[in-house]
């Protein structure tokens, strides 16, 4: 699935990394990922979109919905972006549940 897709996904304790390109494809995994990434986590931690070269909007509402449990958990999140990701980001209502940093 990671090959078809073009996507790639990359975990520490304190950052989820993803990089390529996020697709109908690769939208199962993602969800799976980030959600098990949010479920473990123990403390503030960054969503590294930096590399993200084309995201459909599906992904806002995982994306979304992890932030949601993420501080639920009281974990902070910050959503690391380039500038066109960010502004789509914005325009979804992310920065309402997470800070977008610009890199």
């Amino acid at each position: 699935m990671g090959e078809a897709s073009l996507s790639r996904f990359e975990e520490s304790e304190d950052r989820f990394r993803i990089t390529g390109e996020l697709d109908s494809s690769s939208l199962e995994l993602f969800g799976e990922r980030l959600q098990a990434f949010v479920e473990k986590a123990s403390r503030d931690f960054d969503i590294d979109m930096l590399d993200i070269r084309y995201m459909s909007s599906s992904f806002i509402g995982y994306l979304a919905r992890s932030l949601v449990d993420a501080r639920a958990k009281g974990c902070g999140v910050r959503v690391r972006a380039n500038e066109r990701l960010a502004r789509l980001l914005r325009i979804a209502g992310i920065d309402k549940l997470a800070p977008i940093v610009l890199d």
